[in-house]
């Protein structure tokens, strides 16, 4: 893992306390532009658009229990019922990008929401006196937040009111505050491909360029050796409704790559729904998901996609009640 679980919790607890301290009054976000948001060079690109998410029936149906996993994390939980506020409202979204899988790797972090700067270093001072992990520092007339881990810290810092920014290094993190918001910048060429197909009505896009690294890994999986080499880029994109509808690319050098896959991946949803059929101890709706995994060829191209239905999702609450 890139951070330790320690880690993430306590750079959840600074996001969430950002956006309970924000005021109340703002305007409703657009369309997000990710490539005013990215790193430069960004080999992979996440965008959580979360005031499309939370606005969603089934986020106000699954909304009860996101309420209690946050509950778990004791930190945010002290900081919420201080502040007396519900969070899943005043963030806006979540831009995630970067380069690379290993040591030299690059990424930034940035959540857009609405923050009272004051309120916040002074709740994140009181933090920082009972966790030894975040440290506050100025430089250059600029607060950055140090969370640190055993593996790799973080370095946060707001680049206006409106943009808290996150990344691997305090020189990054600086740059990044005087950067971000403020212009697009160039991405790799295939994520540049993939976003031009984002309407602003998603809630959640990934995209990322499949790496010489990851082709290596994927080579040593017997069913996909004879096509990783030619898998270019992965995109997901998730739009919520009153259903979700999820949809996943994969883009491959040529069309005949593409076809060898989609029927690589047909047969293997077969043998899948044969070997969970009649199973008792499968989760509710579990088969009816997989049933309704739809995968096609577009020209070099394969596209994968799944409804997930209301029904189906009351079919797995009712069971979960039970249990």
């Amino acid at each position: 893992m890139l951070f330790s679980r320690k880690t993430w919790a306590l750079g959840l607890a600074l996001g969430l306390l950002g956006s309970v301290m924000a005021p109340r009054a703002s305007a409703q976000p657009g369309k997000i532009d990710p490539s005013k948001w990215a790193l430069e060079g960004s080999e992979f690109l996440t965008v959580i658009n979360v005031r499309q998410m939370m606005g969603s029936a089934v986020m106000k149906q699954a909304l009860p229990d996101m309420k209690d996993a946050l509950k778990n994390n004791e930190l945010a939980t002290e900081l919420l019922k201080a502040a007396d506020i519900d969070p899943f409202t005043d963030i806006d979204s979540i831009v995630l990008s970067g380069t690379g899988s290993t040591k030299d790797a690059k990424f930034l972090a940035v959540i857009r929401g609405r923050f009272d700067l004051d309120k916040f270093h002074g709740a994140a001072q009181k933090i920082a006196k009972k966790n030894e992990d975040l440290k506050i520092s100025n430089a250059g007339g600029t607060r950055l937040y140090e969370i640190a881990s055993k593996d790799r810290s973080i370095y946060g810092a707001f680049a206006d009111r409106n943009a808290l920014v996150f990344t691997l290094s305090k020189a990054q993190t600086l740059a990044a505050v005087k950067t971000v918001g403020a212009r697009p910048v160039r991405l790799n060429k295939g994520l540049t491909a993939a976003l031009g197909k984002v309407t602003g009505k998603e809630s959640m896009v990934m995209a990322t360029v499949v790496t010489d690294e990851m082709k290596k890994n994927l080579e040593k999986v017997p069913q996909a050796k004879d096509v990783a080499a030619k898998l270019e880029t992965v995109n997901l994109t998730v739009a919520l409704s009153d259903s979700a509808n999820v949809a996943i690319q994969l883009s491959m050098t040529d069309g005949k790559a593409a076809t060898r896959t989609t029927g690589l991946l047909r047969s293997l949803k077969a043998t899948a729904e044969l070997l969970l059929a009649g199973n008792e101890d499968l989760p509710p709706g579990v088969a009816d998901m997989l049933s309704a995994i739809k995968i096609n060829t577009e020209r070099t191209a394969v596209v994968i996609t799944l409804k997930v239905t209301e029904e189906m999702m009351k079919k797995a609450n009712k069971k979960d009640k039970k249990d």
